[in-house]
């Protein structure tokens, strides 16, 4: 049975000094030779929570892949470089065995009266979850371990491999375990499920790897509990250029309700 990401985080434990968190590879988790970006994130951002900021709201996170992480523990080290009378600006450095394996920069920020409000896009209409078949079956062996943890269907664009002539991708998705309480750990995890958008153009099956990672949440997060974050969320996302072995990716996450919540943008570098 795999481990849920709520016990991995629940399981890391106070280091050697101050703002050190150690935690650990879980297989069930791995994506090739290595954890899974979105879960690298998650014990980051859950470090800093517990380091540096436990009350502002989450506004940015960068997150810089580096290395690789394999069997053994796995430490992250926060540090807390400035707080104002608004945002608190910190740093996560995740290792193994003295080698950097990803950096995460943080900016939390204090809600704040404006007369300026800009909507988000809206959820493009597509199928519904309940009308795709589900691509992250268990009994599947060509899909990354990790990929077990959630259930993801194609409701715009192709599955990777597929020749298609275009780069834009919507992806439903979920925990498979329905007991996961959606919190802002879990919400960046899952962030990161999703093929990149090109990879639905490729001829065959070759590798890609997330170089950087910027996160930027619209609003404040809701209590885990929130009927609004009940159910299948949507992805939106396109390649919105890519040359010279790297795609840029730009996605929006959206709430079972059809809220944007989040956006992100990945450099990947791809090998077809």
């Amino acid at each position: 049975m795999a481990t849920s990401l709520s016990t991995i985080l629940n399981a890391m434990r106070s280091g050697e000094c101050a703002g050190h968190w150690v935690s650990e590879f879980y297989p069930d988790w791995s994506q090739g030779r290595t954890s899974f970006g979105g879960l690298t994130a998650a014990q980051a951002i859950h470090a800093l929570r517990q380091s540096c900021e436990p009350v502002r709201p989450l506004r940015s996170l960068m997150v810089n892949f580096i290395s690789a992480a394999g069997a053994g523990d796995i430490d992250v080290h926060c540090e807390e470089l400035h707080r104002g009378n608004s945002a608190t600006w910190a740093e996560a450095r995740v290792s193994q065995a003295g080698k950097l394996v990803a950096t995460a920069m943080a900016c939390f920020g204090e809600s704040r009266q404006s007369s300026v409000s800009v909507a988000a896009a809206t959820r493009p209409a597509c199928p519904s979850a309940e009308q795709i078949p589900d691509l992250m079956r268990r009994d599947n062996p060509m899909l990354p371990a990790f990929t077990h943890n959630y259930q993801m269907r194609f409701a715009i664009g192709g599955a990777p491999a597929s020749a298609a002539s275009g780069s834009e991708l919507g992806a439903w998705t979920r925990y498979r375990d329905s007991d996961e309480a959606i919190g802002e750990a879990q919400l960046i995890a899952m962030l990161d499920l999703p093929p990149p958008a090109v990879m639905q153009m490729f001829q065959q099956p070759k590798p890609v790897s997330s170089l950087s990672w910027h996160i930027e949440f619209l609003d404040h997060l809701q209590a885990a509990d929130s009927p609004d974050y009940q159910g299948w969320w949507f992805m939106h996302a396109r390649a919105k250029a890519c040359a010279d072995g790297y795609s840029q990716e730009h996605t929006t996450l959206y709430t079972p309700s059809g809220r944007a919540l989040a956006m992100s943008q990945q450099t990947v570098a791809i090998y077809a």
